[in-house]
């Protein structure tokens, strides 16, 4: 759930400020703990992809307020049967055509961790649709011919991997 003044604040900055994508902090929440969750200061769509892709700023869209023509323009859509890193396939596309990005620094957004059985638990699920998902990001950046991004990919497949190389899963 949000704060009730969420998106009065992203709004007003998006105005104030002409930005393509206002972001926001967020409280992480388990049975009896909650933390606030701090998210990375970037100004520009590049880097909001490069600290993203570095797995210092989450790519959660329910953290971001988006200027709706991004989605219209580039025609972003999630892929059909693919629930896991659809949010980071589509954050990361609508990063490279922004020009500007804000982020409030404080905490808007309380996600609460109760399903221990959720899809996102499912080892196999999250390997194969997390990969797919990262195959439509890079294929995607060929496409754009964005080349520079090359580096912030590697990255990415290789924080992706690091819950399977930790985990205690043969497969």
């Amino acid at each position: 759930y949000i704060e009730p003044d969420t998106l009065e604040k992203l709004y007003n900055r998006a105005q104030e400020s002409e930005a393509d994508i206002v972001g926001c902090e967020w409280f992480l929440t388990f049975q009896n703990n909650e933390r606030s969750m701090k998210q990375a200061h970037v100004t520009t769509g590049d880097e909001l992809f490069t600290k993203m892709a570095h797995g210092v700023m989450r790519w959660n869209l329910w953290l971001f307020l988006v200027k709706r023509s991004l989605y219209e323009t580039n025609g972003f859509r999630f892929i059909e049967k693919l629930n896991m890193g659809e949010d980071m396939m589509v954050m990361m596309k609508l990063a490279l055509h922004a020009n500007k990005v804000e982020m409030i620094h404080e905490p808007l957004y309380h996600y609460i961790q109760t399903n221990s059985g959720s899809l996102t638990k499912n080892f196999n699920a999250y390997r194969y649709q997390v990969t797919a998902n990262v195959n439509a990001v890079e294929e995607y950046l060929k496409i754009q011919g964005r080349n520079d991004l090359n580096d912030a990919l590697m990255q990415l497949k290789l924080t992706l991997k690091l819950p399977l190389l930790i985990s205690d899963k043969v497969e």
